[in-house]
Order: structure tokens, then sequence, then C-alpha cells
């Protein structure tokens, strides 16, 4: 089946025929077998030209990496992170966005912060951003991330907490992007956001 396909069965899913909808339910649980499905899946969340079927799409892909993360060969798993970054990069439907922070979460909840340090790159950049729609971006992916699993930011959480401050404080004092720069020493902490102290 090819992307094209799949893209034409999740356009079914969406429509209000229950008929269409049926049929579709049964042709995507037998593309979702074959062994190319997660990346036509992949393939139609970043290019759809619909921003509903990109949602679906990215609903999807975080239904299958909630289960099959870890079965997923490295290569593929790093292909997958840079393709939710670099998409989350060009999206600016809000809805896609989210989804795609979902997504983001679930990975990130499999991975750490150590081990994805892009993403923690993209929240600091994007949550600080001057452009409302970037901003947004960025906070979606650390308040999806806190809502599915806060223990991920266990080691960091005064390193957040400045991290919310300079936030508002950048908002309210328009001006140049503040980075999560290393806060002060303090007792068992690290020496900045996403990192530990060695």
């Amino acid at each position: 089946m090819s992307t094209e396909e799949l893209e034409k069965i999740l356009s079914d899913l969406l429509q209000p025929d229950n008929a269409v909808i049926q049929q579709a339910t049964i042709q995507l649980k037998e593309a979702l077998r074959r062994p190319m499905a997660l990346a036509h899946l992949c393939q139609v969340m970043s290019e759809s030209q619909s921003p509903q079927i990109r949602q679906f799409a990215a609903v999807l892909v975080r239904r299958r990496m909630t289960k099959h993360w870890r079965k997923l060969p490295a290569p593929e798993q790093d292909t997958l992170k840079n393709l939710i970054l670099s998409t989350l990069q060009q999206e600016t439907d809000h809805k896609v966005c989210l989804g795609l922070a979902q997504l983001a979460a679930v990975i990130l909840k499999h991975e750490t912060l150590e081990r994805w340090p892009q993403l923690l790159v993209l929240i600091q950049q994007r949550a600080q951003s001057q452009d409302p729609i970037q901003c947004e971006v960025g906070l979606l992916l650390l308040s999806c991330a806190l809502e599915l699993d806060p223990d991920v930011f266990a080691p960091h959480y005064l390193e957040l907490l400045n991290f919310f401050n300079r936030i508002l404080d950048n908002l309210g004092h328009p001006g140049p992007p503040l980075l999560l720069a290393p806060q002060p020493e303090h007792h068992g902490g690290g020496d900045g956001f996403g990192r530990n102290g060695g």
C-alpha cells in the first residue's frame, strides 16, 4: 500500500458516512500490519495538505510508539525523532502541533532528556521566542512532556522553575530571547536545565 492510499483511508475515516468509515476501518487495520506502515504514516504526518489528516496520522504514530518504541532499530528511532523536530518547526496548525507534541512526549518518556538533547534545544528556543506561534510550540512541547511524565524533569525542577521565571520576564520585557543558561550552583542540583552536574 502506498502513502497516497493510506492518506485516502485516513480521509475516509473523517467522513460523515458510517459505511465509508466502517470500510476504511477495515482497510486501516490491514494497512497497519504491513512493514512500511510506520514510514507511510510518518510521511502523511509531515506532508499531507490536510491539517486534519496530519493530526490523525500523528495520533496513530503516537499510539504505535507508546507500545512499540523500543522495538524500533536505533537508526529508525533517530529518523523519527528528527522528523518530529523538523515537522514541528514547519507546522502552523495548533491541533497538529499538539498531536506532534504529544508524540514527542511519548518518545521522551522512553528516551529521557539526556538521550534526546535536540528536543530540549527546540523547547528552549521556541518557548522564549518573540513569535507567538513559535512560543506556543515550545510551551506545548514542555506541557505535554510534563503532563505525561513529570519525572523526566525530576533532576531539573529548580532549573525548570528558573526557566519559567525567565520566560515570564522575557514576555514582559520584549527583547532578544534568553537561552537556558546555567544557574548558580545549589545543593544537590545540576549545572543547567537538562544536564547533571559532574
